[in-house]
C-alpha cells in the first residue's frame, strides 16, 4: 500500500517544476506523449508508471528520484519512512534495514539517466 500523501507530495514537485519551465499540462503532454487527462491525474496522486516517470524526468530536466522522492536526502528519507509506516509490522523493521540501500539504488539510476542525456 502506498500513502496518498507521497503520491501528492510526486503530484506537488511535477507541477512546481512544470511551473519553472514555463509548461501547461498541454505542452507537457506534447514533449512526453502522455496524456493531458493523466497528467492532470498525477497531481491527484495516481501512480507513474517507470516508462511514463523517465519522459517525465527528460521533459521536466530532473532526476527520476526528484520526481519520486524529493529534492535532497532528508526529504528522500523522510518520503520513504512515511512509505515504510504504512507496510504492516512484520515488514518493517526488513524496509527500516534497507532505507539507506535504497536511497543509493534510486540515487545510482539517477545518475545513470542523467548520464545519458
Amino acid at each position: 500500500m502506498r500513502s496518498k500523501e507521497v503520491d501528492i507530495d510526486r503530484g506537488r514537485r511535477l507541477y512546481s517544476q512544470m511551473k519553472k519551465l514555463g509548461l501547461t499540462e498541454r505542452a507537457l503532454s506534447k514533449k512526453t506523449g502522455i496524456p493531458a487527462s493523466t497528467i492532470a491525474n498525477y497531481k491527484k496522486g495516481v501512480g507513474i508508471s517507470l516508462d511514463r516517470l523517465i519522459a517525465l524526468s527528460y521533459a521536466l530536466e530532473v532526476s527520476t528520484d526528484y520526481i519520486l522522492l524529493g529534492d535532497n536526502d532528508i526529504e528522500v528519507i523522510n518520503n520513504l519512512k512515511k512509505a515504510i509506516k504504512l507496510l504492516p509490522d512484520d515488514l518493517k523493521a526488513i524496509e527500516l534495514k534497507s532505507l539507506e540501500y535504497q536511497v543509493c539504488r534510486i540515487k545510482n539510476v539517477a545518475e545513470l539517466i542523467n548520464a545519458g542525456k
